[in-house]
């Protein structure tokens, strides 16, 4: 008796996969509503972003010729990169990004929209702006390309810096990703589902079927007794439910 119940305790994988595949049509349909609202959640209520972004090179001494440069130079120089990054982002530029362009924003924020790292450990920077109006970013990260070689060359000694490439721009949102938002949110309401699912038949300790009560008890089932209203006639079960 004991070890038919512990046995029965035990949550059947088997007889869960078919319960939540009895449900699928319910949770097919949950599942792709919540996976449409958080797409249409991300286009319509979350703002988009957009980046710009300039290289800068780094060289740790004012080196005319490429002949001259050893991979002691290229090491120093790849250190010089950090530093130059903590400068960008100081107020000394930025403040005089936002004067020059006239922007309605502090400091703090703007150097939270600034993006400054070196490219695979090499002695490149790749400064990066991300901001709500593309057209601004792109603003933003030239005017930075612009200020900088001169600030960071007066602030470091020994070290030069110039810009290697254009103002690069696609134009289009890098935030947010609606279509994987909107998979999230399906997967988590998929997840939810198949739990309350799983939760509610666990804590339903009633009796379905006959079967139900020979798993619990290992005992035979002798007779059933019918229900009242199996015994009327349709007319007689028609009036009692009135």
């Amino acid at each position: 008796m004991d070890s038919a119940k512990e046995q029965n305790d035990e949550i059947d994988l088997l007889d869960m996969f078919k319960l939540v595949w009895s449900k699928k049509v319910v949770i097919a349909i949950i599942v792709i509503a919540s996976g449409l609202v958080g797409l249409l959640y991300s286009k319509i209520f979350i703002t988009p972003h957009y980046e710009a972004s300039i290289n800068m090179i780094v060289n740790s001494r004012n080196d005319s010729t490429i002949g001259n440069i050893s991979s002691d130079n290229i090491t120093s120089a790849q250190k010089l990169a950090q530093t130059y990054a903590v400068i960008i982002t100081g107020n000394k530029i930025l403040c005089q990004v936002i004067d020059e362009l006239n922007l309605d924003m502090s400091y703090e924020k703007l150097k939270e929209m600034v993006t400054v790292e070196s490219v695979n450990s090499t002695q490149v920077m790749n400064i990066v702006v991300n901001d709500t109006d593309p057209e601004r970013a792109k603003q933003i990260v030239e005017k930075i390309g612009d200020i900088a070689p001169e600030i960071l060359v007066d602030a470091i000694e020994g070290g030069s810096c110039k810009i290697v490439s254009d103002v690069y721009s696609t134009g289009k949102p890098v935030s947010p990703n609606s279509t994987k938002n909107g998979l999230i949110v399906a997967l988590i309401a998929l997840v939810i589902c198949i739990a309350v699912i799983i939760v509610r038949d666990l804590l339903d300790n009633t009796f379905k079927s006959e079967l139900d009560i020979q798993n619990i008890t290992s005992l035979p089932v002798l007779g059933v007794l019918p229900s009242v209203e199996s015994c009327m006639t349709q007319p007689q079960a028609a009036k009692r439910r009135r």
